[in-house]
């Protein structure tokens, strides 16, 4: 995707609108809200684990309906939640 290429440069927030509307077909939608996830992650140093509230801020810089993204993320078990909601990290196992 070239343009979740282009988005890793430092600059790309100058350059590039948020995501306002996610595809309405499902597999489209959760394809990019995991490559949302994962270029997000790659730009927060790729962190073991990271705050609800940190990854809230990161993807909404990405797109509007980060909630969406997120959960996308989790269920499609790129990401793993505590049981608190309050943190996230990284699934080291393949997403089935």
């Amino acid at each position: 995707m070239a343009v979740i290429e282009s988005l890793l440069d430092d600059t790309a927030i100058l350059r590039f609108d948020r995501v306002s509307q996610l595809p309405s077909d499902d597999s489209a939608r959760r394809n990019l809200s995991l490559e949302i996830v994962a270029l997000v992650l790659r730009r927060l140093g790729s962190p073991p684990r990271v705050s609800e509230e940190r990854l809230n801020a990161a993807l909404a810089m990405v797109v509007e309906d980060f909630s969406v993204v997120r959960r996308d993320a989790v269920d499609a078990g790129l990401l793993d939640r505590t049981p608190d909601g309050r943190t996230y990290s990284l699934r080291r196992t393949a997403p089935e």
